[in-house]
């Protein structure tokens, strides 16, 4: 894995998204569970920004 990016997978359901935020190096940072609506999307895409700058990371790959 690329030391620079943040991967993100995630769990799809109707009613929530599971999502699990890793490192290049494999370290896990963060899981999360969101509602799967557009308040949920915008919380998600809140937490990836703010892995992105805290880590200083410049790519995402994101897998479903």
């Amino acid at each position: 894995m690329n030391n620079n990016t943040l991967y993100v997978g995630c769990d799809v359901s109707s009613d929530n998204n599971y999502f699990c935020f890793l490192l290049g190096d494999g370290t896990k940072l963060d899981t999360k569970c969101f509602d799967n609506n557009k308040s949920g999307a915008n919380k998600l895409v809140k937490l990836i920004l703010k892995h992105l700058e805290t880590n200083n990371l410049s790519a995402l790959i994101f897998w479903c």
